[in-house]
């Protein structure tokens, strides 16, 4: 009956997201499908399921949220003129978007994580000139190989309750080497679909590879000693030699413009970093079985954050232009709420459905083929609830289970962990808080398809890799 539940309900997910072009409906006749056989059939958990869906989606309804009045914010006061003018001067736009997503974004994946780099990558894409469907299709894409060390490392330490140098760190940093060699050939060639746009593959491979180089380089060196900054290292120092490698100089935006630019972003990070180590161990506990609701919000910060850069300008009652935005803000995001609720609420009640189909499987299948399981099941956990540490945890006893402590166990948590990563390009629910910051109509299916090819070979190249590694260990 669990397989039926499971089949029934992400069918009605997919109609209303594919057929009907409703997410949200989707997502709540999924709900009912999964409520009703719970109490019919399964006699499993409703009411905390639902208690802790409640929790999470307020706390992403808030990231949500702050983003949008952040950007709001920056944008009302044209804070994106002299970038925008400067970004004309560069001869190759898809350089410019690498920078933007696989940097910058990969940077501040390393930092923030939650969904937070996509969400500000698209809006300042869009501003720069990029379509919309570009703007959401390439920040997620890129967005993937730096989630494996995303917010200072919490897939590991949250997901595995790893806080320094382990195998499976090290299998992680192996697996990922190769595809992120390869990302930025994917992320032109998603650029080539969504801008309509021909790619002189003959001299723009020599930048892809170099951009592939740039970020594997620090991301494998610091994976060696550190669980925290790959991400944030990688993304940041190999910024620099791709920029002035790729860019000629007369092309290169001014210092001053990229201060300008970006500034609001340190401030931002600024806040968050300190935040996250004051008051992440703080919250409020609801009772047992049941999430806390920590003090530690990114989506308070950007609103904190977009206040600091109105009194750094001239703007006159700082407070009320403040508040002004974020009813208007709030307004325009009405929809999306109700959607990101009901996805909430659909992977609470399916996790535990979900667990227990993949344990069965696990049990089921060969050495070979359970690789590629465990790596698909890291997608489909972060394809569910839209963050890869939940997609770790949803799965990880489960693996840890059936594989004796050794080099195959290890090896395959780094696959868990690697497939989530790459599962969060593809979760509907952080395609729906990046499509609602650009504020402009884009296709959900339309994302999902162009992303779902691009996570298939990044798939494909890990698990081939995974195989190797697990053939050479035996």
């Amino acid at each position: 009956m669990q397989n039926w539940l499971l089949l029934l309900s992400f069918s009605a997910l997919l109609v209303g997201g594919f057929l009907l072009r409703k997410l949200w409906l989707g997502a709540f006749i999924g709900c009912i499908i999964l409520i009703v056989g719970k109490l019919l059939f399964t006699e499993g958990e409703i009411l905390t399921p639902l208690a802790n869906g409640a929790i999470v989606s307020v706390e992403l309804i808030l990231l949500l949220f702050g983003a949008y009045l952040f950007y709001n914010t920056l944008a009302s006061r044209d804070h994106f003129v002299g970038f925008v003018k400067s970004s004309a001067a560069f001869s190759s736009r898809l350089t410019m978007a690498i920078l933007l997503c696989w940097f910058l974004g990969s940077f501040m994946e390393g930092i923030a994580g939650f969904g937070i780099p996509a969400m500000l990558i698209a809006p300042l894409m869009l501003a720069v000139g990029y379509r919309p469907l570009t703007s959401v299709v390439l920040p997620l894409a890129a967005d993937t190989t730096a989630v494996t060390f995303g917010a200072l490392g919490t897939p590991f330490k949250v997901g595995l309750d790893i806080y320094s140098n382990s195998p499976e760190i090290q299998f992680t940093v192996i697996m990922n080497v190769l595809p992120a060699l390869t990302v930025p050939m994917g992320l032109a060639w998603l650029y080539s679909k969504t801008e309509q746009e021909k790619i002189a593959w003959k001299t723009e491979w020599k930048t892809l590879v170099w951009g592939g180089v740039c970020f594997i380089v620090p991301y494998g060196v610091v994976g060696q000693f550190s669980v925290e900054y790959p991400s944030v290292v990688a993304g940041l120092i190999g910024m620099i030699p791709f920029l002035w490698l790729s860019v000629p100089k007369k092309e290169r935006p001014p210092t001053r413009v990229w201060l300008k630019t970006f500034y609001p972003y340190l401030l931002f990070v600024g806040m968050l970093i300190p935040a996250k180590y004051l008051l992440g161990s703080i919250g409020f506990s609801f009772g047992e079985g049941l999430k806390t609701f920590s003090l530690y919000q990114p989506g308070l910060v950007f609103g904190v954050s977009a206040l600091v850069y109105l009194f750094t300008t001239s703007q006159q009652n700082k407070l009320l232009y403040l508040a002004k935005h974020a009813k208007g803000t709030f307004s325009r995001i009405t929809m999306p709420i109700f959607t990101i609720l009901f996805l909430v609420f659909f992977a609470q009640l399916l996790r535990q459905n979900l667990e227990m189909s993949a344990g069965q499987i696990f049990v089921e299948v060969s050495d070979l083929a359970s690789l590629g399981f465990v790596t698909f099941a890291g997608v489909m956990g972060s394809f569910i609830t839209g963050s890869a540490t939940m997609g770790v945890l949803l799965f990880n006893s489960s693996v840890i289970a059936l594989f004796p402590c050794g080099d195959p166990l290890y090896l395959r948590l780094a696959l868990l962990l690697t497939g989530a990563a790459i599962g969060n390009a593809i979760s509907f629910q952080n395609i729906v808080m990046v499509q609602s910051v650009v504020a402009q109509p884009v296709s959900i299916s339309e994302v999902l398809s162009k992303n779902l090819k691009f996570v298939f070979i990044y798939l494909m190249v890990v698990f081939m890799e995974g195989a190797f590694i697990s053939y050479l260990l035996t």
